[in-house]
């Protein structure tokens, strides 16, 4: 005799569905409400000491200051060592700026023009810029 009954699903299979359906599911939510970022930190921490520079600049600025304040050359150095570098002119507004760039802008607005150092403990120095690319260069290479 042929059996011409429709074969029951297992139950296996029905629980394996549901399951895929679900993992699915809280896949979704997660990626779409953003909630894995917060596993990411907000900054990787660099290797050196020193993590922060501003170039704070005023209409006293010199032509070889200004230049240093925005050279490439500079700007690729900090780059490659992992520093991050800003610069301002003086008086800037800097509310709802990282607190570490408020503290810079406080301590270098009164000695402009200037760059302003920061260490990974949060220890700040500021001195003047000085007169030239390649001097200015080393005075941070000084501080690594």
């Amino acid at each position: 005799m042929i059996d011409i009954s429709k074969p029951k699903p297992s139950l296996q299979k029905k629980f394996s569905s549901i399951n895929l359906f679900l993992l699915l599911s809280l896949v979704w939510v997660v990626y779409d409400t953003d909630y894995w970022e917060k596993f990411i930190p907000d900054r990787i921490v660099p290797k050196g000491n020193l993590t922060q520079i501003l170039f704070v600049v005023d209409d006293s600025v010199s032509v070889a200051q200004g230049q240093s304040s925005l050279s490439v050359k500079i700007d690729n150095f900090c780059d490659n060592n992992n520093i991050e570098k800003r610069r301002l002119s003086a008086g800037q507004e800097v509310i709802g700026a990282e607190k570490w760039l408020q503290d810079m802008a406080e301590l270098g607005y009164s000695q402009t023009p200037c760059i302003v150092f920061r260490k990974q403990l949060g220890k700040l120095d500021a001195v003047p810029i000085p007169e030239g690319i390649d001097l200015t260069l080393q005075e941070i290479q000084r501080r690594l």
